[in-house]
């Protein structure tokens, strides 16, 4: 029993709260005000979409948030374990290991996007920036807030 304890890092639950409220806010930010023009363009002509089985428009919004906050949940999980693994004290630092995160997630479904679904470039540009936010952001976030618990 010691031995997961010993393999799996302790991040504060309050870290993965602020890491959720930041997934959520930059998600809104890059939607919204940002980039939400060319978001709306982007998706306006959808001749590629794939229609599924009918189902309600509660089902499926429920479905959608309680995935995209399990998605956050270990996002931010994982970017302050790594933050805590690599020993980073520094916001340089905390940017490279964000910025390892993104290529390892952002940059496929970028390629994945322009060669594979052929979606235009802005919406390629619209995922591409707020991968990049959601991972060098919140892993400077983290290391800002403190993702370590003073044990002395």
């Amino acid at each position: 029993m010691s031995l997961v304890y010993s393999l799996v890092p302790y991040v504060r639950p309050s870290a993965i709260v602020l890491g959720v409220a930041f997934d959520h806010a930059a998600s809104f930010m890059v939607y919204g005000p940002l980039m939400g023009d060319l978001w709306k363009k982007a998706m306006s002509p959808t001749p590629q979409h794939v229609h599924s089985a009918p189902c309600s428009p509660i089902k499926k919004a429920t479905i959608t948030y309680s995935s995209n906050l399990i998605s956050a949940c270990v996002q931010t999980y994982s970017i302050a374990a790594l933050l805590q693994l690599t020993g980073t004290v520094s916001m340089k630092g905390a940017f490279y290991v964000g910025l390892y995160v993104f290529g390892a997630s952002g940059l496929p479904d970028m390629v994945d996007y322009i060669f594979t679904e052929k979606r235009g470039c802005s919406y390629t540009l619209v995922k591409t920036i707020s991968s990049f936010v959601k991972t060098v952001g919140m892993s400077v976030v983290l290391l800002g807030y403190g993702i370590r618990q003073n044990r002395a």
